[in-house]
């Protein structure tokens, strides 16, 4: 960490990368890194379940809610990075989550990076390096504040990013050599 005793050498800027977003399509991604878990705690419209775990609707078809109080839930943010072609390196930002409406995204991933239950806390340490591929798109209406240089006020911009819409377990590809010893009818 520099201090203002510090001896700096000057040197060319370096390249930080690409901040676009990449297009929307499914990619193989290795996981780069899960944070740590964030507790968050408010009140939710929780989603009726049934027994099976589906949605349970009223006679008109709306999903039924019931208001929790003071509800405890995390969240993890992850980074992706993706493993080849065009893209190779480039970063996707996203997150997981124990919110009781949302816990499917926390499953999808786990079972995406092969694990078939985990311990939750242990998850960030366990998920690293994991290979999983997942469907990306553009939130085109997605916004950051900037400060304005005149004015000193924050500004709402525009900043189009990507999102994760689904993960999927990575399926190898096995490469079967053909001989001449191979059974036939197999």
């Amino acid at each position: 960490m520099l201090n203002l005793d510090s001896k700096v050498k000057g040197k060319e800027p370096q390249n930080t990368g690409d901040f676009e977003p990449i297009p929307k399509d499914s990619y193989p991604f290795k996981v780069k890194e899960v944070k740590p878990w964030k507790a968050k705690t408010q009140n939710i419209n929780v989603i009726v379940k049934d027994e099976n775990g589906y949605a349970k609707k009223d006679d008109k078809g709306n999903v039924i809610r019931e208001l929790k109080k003071d509800v405890t839930y995390y969240n993890a943010d992850i980074v992706l990075e993706v493993r080849d072609g065009e893209y190779k390196g480039r970063l996707v930002f996203g997150n997981i989550t124990t919110h009781p409406n949302a816990e499917f995204i926390t499953e999808n991933f786990v079972y995406a990076i092969g694990l078939d239950e985990v311990e939750l806390g242990k998850l960030p340490n366990l998920a690293q390096g994991k290979t999983l591929d997942a469907d990306i798109s553009i939130n085109e209406d997605a916004y950051k504040y900037e400060e304005n240089k005149v004015t000193g006020q924050k500004d709402k911009v525009i900043s189009p990013k990507n999102e994760i819409d689904k993960f999927y377990r990575t399926e190898l590809e096995v490469e079967v050599e053909d001989t001449e010893d191979s059974v036939e009818g197999l």
